[in-house]
């Protein structure tokens, strides 16, 4: 749902008859499965930027990468990402158990409070499965990040060879 034009709440003056109608008619509209697209600069105070994939070397999953700022004074959740037809998309995580390196699923991903979380190789990403085409440098990948609080928000990733991957994640290209 949308906030009323030029900030939040109810317009000065609205009887609560307007208001019953309002909210009658945006009840209507919500129930015809048309969902508000999904923000591409940011969901309010949540921001991704650097978003980036490595471009898969067998063809069948890729990786992707980014950092999620958070601007509010209250913690948000990466609770999804949606990567459309291209593919299966989860949060993942890998870390070292006895010398070996091993990837598992992260589920919900906690951004704090006027902070920042890095999804770099070797820690936190996003598994790309199934890719239903191939990617090759240079294409761009459109994802859906969605997070408790901010909502869907449309991130544009650039794929570049894994070679060129951290050179890319530290300068931003």
């Amino acid at each position: 749902m949308r906030p009323w034009p030029g900030g939040r709440g109810a317009p000065r003056g609205a009887s609560s008859g307007v208001m019953r109608a309002v909210a009658v008619a945006l009840l209507a509209v919500g129930a015809c499965g048309d969902p508000s697209p999904p923000d591409p600069r940011g969901a309010g105070e949540i921001e991704v930027s650097g978003a980036v994939v490595a471009q898969p070397v067998l063809g069948e999953q890729a990786a992707l990468y980014f950092t999620v700022s958070n601007a509010g004074a209250a913690p948000d959740t990466i609770m999804e990402v949606d990567a459309g037809d291209l593919g299966v998309a989860s949060l993942h995580r890998s870390d070292t158990q006895d010398g070996i390196m091993r990837m598992r699923p992260a589920g919900p991903v906690e951004i704090p409070a006027n902070g920042r979380v890095d999804l770099r190789p070797g820690g936190l990403h996003v598994m790309i499965e199934d890719l239903t085409h191939t990617l090759a440098e240079g294409d761009t990948v459109v994802v859906t990040v969605r997070t408790a609080r901010g909502g869907p928000m449309s991130v544009q990733a650039i794929v570049v060879p894994y070679s060129a991957l951290l050179d890319y994640l530290e300068t931003g290209g």
